[in-house]
Formats: structure tokens, sequence, C-alpha cells
């Protein structure tokens, strides 16, 4: 399925009517470009699904474009300062909204 195709808008419009049924709840996003930057940005966002988030982080200018992945958050997960919420982040607002993201040697925190 090719996206932009009539299939894909049918299915994506599809996926998006099942989420509408769906409680809103917490997703962080981490868009990234393997061709060219890397890490393009870190996000997160209240919504009812993945289908949701592309559609809405499109429509809001907040969506950079790459690859996006979408992770839901557990009920009573730490959350970050209102100040972080609801917008694209900079590796360094990650870091002060949640820690460090990587240790000292290089590795996954």
């Amino acid at each position: 399925m090719k996206p932009g195709s009539d299939e894909w808008k049918e299915r994506v419009f599809g996926l998006f009517a099942e989420e509408m049924g769906l409680p809103e709840r917490w997703f962080y996003c981490s868009f990234t470009s393997y061709e060219s930057e890397g890490f393009l940005g870190g996000l997160f966002i209240k919504a009812r699904g993945i289908t949701d988030i592309s559609l809405r982080t499109h429509r809001e200018g907040i969506n950079p474009g790459g690859e996006m992945m979408a992770v839901e958050l557990y009920d009573g997960a730490p959350m970050p300062a209102e100040e972080f919420r609801g917008r694209l982040l900079t590796k360094e607002e990650l870091e002060r909204a949640c820690g460090p993201l990587v240790k000292s040697d290089g590795s996954a925190a």
C-alpha cells in the first residue's frame, strides 16, 4: 500500500475512526531521520492512538518528519512538567525534563 494512495487514506481514516472510541492517554514519541540528521525531536502527547498522534502532530506543525516511534505510557508513569508536554522537544529539553538519556559511557540510560 503506497502512502498517499486512496487505499492508504481509507486505511488511515478507518484506524482513526476506531481510535476515536478509545480514551485519551499519554504517549512518548520520538522522531528520527536515518538518512541525515538522526534524532529530530521527542514529544509527550495525550492522544487516543498512534494514528491520532500522526494526524494531530502534522495538523499542529509539531511533526518534523522522518520515522516516528510512539510508546504508550503506563498509568501512573512519571510525567515531565507541563512546559515539556504537547510540543516538540530537543534532546537537551528531554534531558531537562527526564534526566540523562545516555550514560557517561555512551550507552542508553
